[in-house]
């Protein structure tokens, strides 16, 4: 039963394109099946014909639902090589690389930044950002800053500048940090 598998060290995307290259042994099998059935044809005891479902053998073989063996042939037929490489290295998903794949080849690099882009400032936003620290260090940035400044000054290489997509400027500090970088706030700023 593939939920009682191991944990797989390759992703479904990757097992399942592996799996893939099975695909022909798998179709010349349902078809000498298929040969096979219709040899019988007439005959008073017919033998009980094996379907095989190609599909079906390659999820089983990948350790996926069918399903997500059909959306990687989708992906593999549309898909830029800079997609196919974000979908091994598990950088984005099967079904975000669908969305992707809407569009044309020459687009869809963009858009995978964008998606990205995206999905890193909402994970961002919701995981990282504590809103109630933000809010109280708003009231004096300069000190923040200040105290940001010394940090990386005593921890070389504590504090990295990104540029991103929004049109806001957020400040994202480790939670292990945080507080050290609060210390000494005036009460009521921090």
């Amino acid at each position: 039963m593939t939920l009682q598998r191991p944990r797989a060290v390759w992703n479904d995307f990757t097992r399942t394109e592996l799996a893939l290259e099975q695909e022909p042994y798998f179709q010349s099998k349902a078809l000498a099946n298929q040969i096979a059935g219709g040899k019988h044809k007439g005959l008073a005891n017919l033998p009980k014909a094996q379907h095989i479902d190609v599909r079906e053998q390659i999820a089983d073989l990948a350790g996926v639902s069918p399903r997500t063996v059909g959306n990687a042939k989708i992906i593999l037929k549309k898909a830029h090589p800079s997609l196919v490489e974000a979908l091994h290295n598990g950088i984005i998903t099967i079904n975000g690389a669908l969305e992707v794949c809407k569009f044309e080849r020459t687009q869809q690099v963009e858009e995978l930044a964008r998606f990205l882009a995206n999905k890193s400032n909402s994970k961002t936003n919701r995981v990282y950002i504590d809103k109630l620290h933000v809010e109280q260090l708003s009231a004096d940035l300069s000190i923040f800053f200040a105290k940001l400044q010394h940090f990386e000054a005593t921890n070389p290489g504590s504090v990295e500048v990104r540029s991103g997509t929004g049109k806001k400027t957020v400040i994202i500090v480790g939670k292990g940090h945080l507080n050290t970088l609060a210390a000494g706030i005036p009460a009521g700023l921090a």
